[in-house]
């Protein structure tokens, strides 16, 4: 683009004299170049988060809380197939399974805790974990002892 130096008039092309004021000073219209700086930043390092007490307390009872939910919740699971043949075995798996589920609960729900407040030990996993599993081994427990309850009935 050019530019008159008398009257400040554009042009696309290059012309010999401006059109506006006859003037015969027309120049190349300078563009600015502009050149960015580059900018240096520095992120400190991030610390881990710190481990609280109470989330390490939360994932040990998170812990022992699945492992009591899987193992009797694992029983009744057991005692649904004795269930087929006998009423008595198939209504206290039913209990079992309905009794021990809580434990499962807890276990998710403790683990859980303990991760929210920044502990990063494989306690808590371990009791998220195997209370999820208690969970859906009672299921299949109250099931299998419905169905014997069902059969035997």
């Amino acid at each position: 683009m050019f530019v008159c130096k008398n009257c400040g008039e554009k042009f696309d092309t290059q012309v010999n004299f401006c059109n506006q004021c006859g003037s015969s000073a027309i120049e190349p219209e300078e563009i600015p170049v502009y050149t960015a700086e580059p900018v240096y930043t520095y992120s400190a390092p991030v610390a881990p988060a710190s481990s609280s007490p109470a989330g390490k307390i939360l994932g040990i009872i998170s812990m022992v809380c699945g492992i009591v939910g899987i193992f009797f919740t694992g029983i009744s699971f057991f005692m649904s197939f004795g269930g087929f043949t006998d009423d008595d075995i198939a209504s206290m798996a039913m209990f079992y399974a309905l009794f021990f589920v809580a434990f499962g609960i807890a276990g998710m729900i403790l683990g859980s805790m303990s991760k929210n407040k920044g502990f990063m030990g494989s306690m808590a996993t371990v009791g998220k974990t195997l209370g999820m599993v208690s969970i859906i081994v009672a299921g299949v427990a109250f099931f299998f002892s419905f169905i014997g309850l069902c059969i035997n009935a």
